[in-house]
């Protein structure tokens, strides 16, 4: 939090000096210095809805339930950081951490909205929600019989990482509801390099794909 940044790089990464309180130089460098290892996301473990196959030949009541439970953590920490409060050291801040931890209810609530979306009766959100499981479960087999075999292949640990996971609840609404509020957002995904923002872009487009087909056949 009291970590200083003297300069951003555009297409280069910048450097400054670090033996003065108040850098001497700011540089471009174009050169790597430190290595840094890749960041992996964290899992949940005990909950099944995070399995691609579970998501799309469970029952639709137990999927629902197991989505509900999974976001619940969700609620229970934005509750857990409203208790939390600052120290005298960081008051300053208090308006910041305010205005995030709403920014984080209103997250909370959409995605909780896109639950009750897919939980309703004859909801082409829900087969377009299994079907897009489907598809990226089919995906990543591929994936790995091309690289490995087909005997590498393992459905228990074909798997969303949480994140995913809840950036594609996120999103159901807007495409559901082209009306709703949700539409008006523009939600930008971020993890480092690597850590599977792609998968989680591919997961919507496989849902927006189905539910069109689904909602408009002809």
């Amino acid at each position: 939090m009291n970590s200083q940044c003297y300069a951003q790089g555009h297409g280069c990464s910048v450097v400054w000096d670090l033996d003065n309180a108040e850098p001497q130089h700011i540089k471009t460098a174009f050169v790597p210095t430190f290595n840094l290892h890749q960041m992996k996301a964290n899992e949940i473990s005990g909950n099944p809805v995070f399995n691609m196959l579970y998501l799309h030949t469970a029952e639709k009541e137990d999927v629902i339930n197991n989505l509900r439970s999974f976001i619940g953590l969700y609620d229970k920490w934005i509750e857990e950081q409203q208790l939390l409060g600052l120290s005298a050291k960081y008051a300053s801040y208090s308006d910041t951490v305010t205005k995030a931890l709403d920014t984080c209810e209103g997250i909370l609530n959409r995605i909780l909205h896109s639950i009750d979306l897919l939980e309703e009766d004859n909801s082409f959100a829900w087969l377009a929600f299994k079907y897009a499981n489907e598809a990226m479960y089919l995906q990543r087999c591929k994936t790995i019989e091309k690289k490995d075999g087909a005997e590498a292949i393992n459905p228990e640990k074909i798997n969303w990482y949480p994140f995913q996971l809840a950036f594609i609840l996120l999103e159901i609404a807007s495409f559901v509801e082209p009306d709703g509020d949700d539409r008006k957002l523009v939600d930008l995904l971020w993890f480092p390099t690597g850590g599977g923002k792609t998968e989680a872009y591919l997961g919507i487009a496989a849902f927006e794909i189905f539910y069109r087909r689904l909602s408009n056949p002809e």
